[in-house]
């Protein structure tokens, strides 16, 4: 009941200021909206496959080109001879999300049943280039499939009665080539490949600006409570609060359940906005948005708490709080992608809680993903909240 009473008036004070109301309710929608918009891409999803047909008129080759060419998931950029040159670099430089070069001689060797690699020039490290590459191996795969079914027809008549000639073999080939291919089509165990709009490119719009500006102003909102704590340890609000019979374990509590509530609410506001108004599936899985909406909040909440044990005045609570802010949430991808931002960067925002927040939601509303896709961002966070939380119990001073 006590802790209760410190809860109630915490918020009582928090609530008079106007100041609190705007910094936690009225920007962080105003944020979402912002960065939603600025951070929208255009409506093309396909990734782009930069094509190079060496091998010439070929029949497997023209069919492979033909295979890409059809498939929902790419956009083929065909390229002449002279621009083979320099590929690597302009997918590096991502104007492509990977090149293919079907070398001279392809087709003859899949005729022959000793087929060559294609030359599939990708980022490895990319989404985008393994989602390229997962859709050539696949159109290839189907294509040789359709040319070894073929040439295995082929052998087995000719041991009964020898074709008349070259050509008769060759219309024979043709022929059960595009019956195999035909029949890959519209057989009932086919397989259709979809353009994966959201897990194969970065996140943009409001399911990048959602999770992210939500992660950055439950920091940012942690100021109101943290500064709380400190004016009454300078005021000796604090120190007269212990001459009741409230406990030091209940007082400490008690501030630290403000933090908690108010980030709270304001993570429930931010979702809300996200599932009713920008159409974000953030209610697909429930439980892993609750999960982790209370494993942000008990994190933010320690990390008030260790502000508020470390400073000893109110301009330092803002100083440190507006650098935690700014340092948790442009190195966890609160801003921006972290895919986007090369490998170097990225390995660096793996150790950041706050990227795997915004990975956790990104798991629901972008990927797709349920409950459990939750579970390990939420024990990291849980874990540095209690190591958190432990230093600022052991560094709080009453007075």
């Amino acid at each position: 009941m006590r802790i209760l009473t410190i809860i109630a008036k915490n918020l009582l004070q928090i609530s008079r200021d106007w100041k609190s109301s705007l910094f936690l309710v009225a920007m962080p929608i105003l944020f979402t909206v912002f960065f939603g918009v600025v951070t929208a891409q255009p409506a093309e999803s396909r990734l782009t496959l930069a094509v190079l047909n060496a091998a010439g008129g070929g029949s497997p080759a023209v069919e492979l080109v033909k295979a890409l060419g059809d498939s929902p998931a790419l956009r083929l950029i065909p390229l002449a001879g002279d621009e083979g040159a320099g590929v690597e670099e302009r997918v590096r430089q991502g104007e492509w999300n990977a090149a293919l070069i079907v070398v001279p001689g392809w087709s003859e060797a899949a005729w022959s049943g000793q087929p060559i690699p294609l030359q599939l020039v990708a980022e490895s490290s990319n989404l985008q280039g393994q989602a390229a590459t997962a859709a050539v191996q696949s159109a290839a795969k189907r294509i040789l499939g359709a040319v070894e079914a073929a040439r295995l027809a082929a052998e087995f008549l000719e041991v009964r009665k020898p074709f008349a000639d070259t050509a008769a073999r060759n219309v024979f080939l043709q022929g059960v080539m595009a019956r195999s291919l035909a029949q890959f089509a519209t057989s009932p165990l086919s397989v259709e490949t979809v353009p994966m709009t959201l897990s194969t490119k970065p996140p943009s719009g409001y399911a990048q600006a959602s999770p992210g500006i939500m992660v950055q102003f439950a920091i940012f909102g942690l100021l109101t409570s943290a500064t709380l704590l400190v004016m009454e340890r300078k005021t000796r609000t604090m120190a007269r609060l212990l001459t009741t019979p409230a406990t030091r374990g209940e007082v400490l509590l008690g501030h630290g359940l403000t933090i908690f509530l108010v980030t709270f609410l304001q993570e429930l506001l931010l979702v809300l906005l996200g599932q009713l108004v920008f159409g974000l599936s953030y209610f697909s899985a429930p439980g892993g948005t609750l999960l982790l909406m209370v494993s942000l909040a008990l994190w933010t909440t320690s990390l008030g708490l260790l502000i508020g044990a470390l400073v000893r005045a109110e301009e330092q609570v803002i100083l440190w709080g507006l650098a935690a802010m700014f340092f948790f949430s442009a190195l966890g991808g609160a801003w921006f992608p972290l895919e986007i931002a090369g490998p170097g960067f990225a390995a660096i925002g793996r150790w950041i809680p706050t990227s795997w927040a915004v990975e956790g939601f990104q798991n629901i509303i972008v990927r797709g993903l349920g409950d459990a896709s939750v579970l390990l961002p939420s024990a990291i966070l849980l874990g540095v909240a209690a190591l958190f939380f432990a230093i600022a119990v052991w560094r709080f001073r009453y007075d």
